[in-house]
């Protein structure tokens, strides 16, 4: 049974803006430790000597801007925002698609709305050009239980 159902839009363009403004800063608040090692796999997101930076690249703003609208949607499903790094948006061995991964009190809060085995279906797009775009739905289904 379906729980909750959220949805997010968010612009790289403003990404991109937090990117330039707090660097790498940003990407610490934002991701979980999982996020940021997989954006390190394939950005240039490190810390210097006294500042962090955080290179703006295309990749970069997308990966940051599709997990950002994710936690959005997952915090809607919830029905409450929670830390967000306690939110964690990866990609499926075998299938590459987006799973959702939750600990600490958004994993308590996700028990409390849909039980122990709820899950979190998750869909993420992208829209290139002048006006980027990342989108994000969740859909948090209570789980099933067999007599």
């Amino acid at each position: 049974m379906i729980v909750g159902l959220g949805t997010d839009l968010v612009s790289h363009a403003r990404i991109s803006a937090l990117l330039k403004r707090y660097g790498a800063r940003f990407v610490q608040r934002i991701l979980a430790d999982s996020e940021r090692q997989l954006l390190e796999s394939f950005s240039s997101v490190q810390e210097t000597t006294n500042k962090r930076s955080c290179e703006d690249n295309g990749r970069t703003v997308e990966f940051v801007a599709a997990r950002w609208a994710a936690k959005e949607a997952v915090w809607k499903a919830l029905g409450r925002r929670t830390p967000a790094q306690s939110v964690a948006v990866l990609r499926d061995a075998v299938s590459g698609a987006p799973v959702v991964h939750v600990s600490g009190f958004t994993l308590q809060r996700a028990v409390h709305r849909a039980g122990s085995e709820h899950k979190f279906w998750i869909s993420i797009s992208h829209e290139s050009g002048p006006q980027a775009l990342s989108m994000a739905v969740c859909v948090l289904e209570a789980g099933t239980h067999r007599s």
